[in-house]
């Protein structure tokens, strides 16, 4: 029997198992390298959705290329770190060292909540090719830095680790799903 605190996925062939207890719960991604160049999987984890996306090398590049001194929000935001909303303030500056991993660092597991009132944003639209908020018109790039809008935070990502072929990321808060959010998708 496996760990009811974990949710695994497989990707090519989805294994999944639903955390029973909120506090302690992790996501095990395996086989993430097998994501083309482009593609993204979109997981739930805690009640949130997050993506994790192979970036191709034009995105990752343009991730590169940003000024931090021309950021409204220059730190990268861990949710499993803090509030699951917002994000606790890593110290990090807003890289794409800091917020991509894997070969070239053109992976990034990113949350497709909206910090400013919970809306789920578009991938790959807005004026920057990342993230878009519809329902205050935020613009994020390809690494979810806030670039345009009426709220200065940038998305969440999950702190993660490697182990071989498997992405680890753990979660020792206590979240509830956010109904809200599966009924705006039609997930629910």
């Amino acid at each position: 029997m496996q760990n009811p605190t974990r949710r695994s996925i497989l990707l090519g062939g989805l294994a999944t198992l639903a955390p029973v207890s909120a506090a302690g719960a992790e996501i095990q991604i395996e086989n993430w390298l097998s994501l083309s160049k482009g593609q993204h999987a979109t997981h739930k984890f805690h009640g949130q959705y997050w993506t994790l996306w192979h970036r191709t090398d034009a995105q990752t590049q343009a991730a590169e290329d940003v000024n931090l001194a021309k950021l409204a929000d220059q730190t990268v935001r861990h949710a499993n770190l803090g509030d699951a909303q917002n994000g606790t303030d890593s110290g990090l500056p807003a890289t794409n060292q800091n917020i991509g991993f894997g070969p070239g660092n053109r992976f990034i597991l990113m949350s497709l909540v909206c910090p400013r009132r919970g809306c789920v944003v578009v991938q790959g639209a807005g004026d920057f090719d990342g993230f878009f908020c519809p329902c205050g018109s935020a613009h994020y790039d390809t690494a979810g830095r806030v670039r345009r809008g009426p709220f200065a935070r940038n998305l969440s990502t999950l702190s993660v680790s490697l182990d071989g072929s498997t992405l680890i990321a753990k979660d020792s808060r206590a979240t509830l799903p956010d109904k809200a959010i599966e009924r705006s998708l039609g997930w629910d």
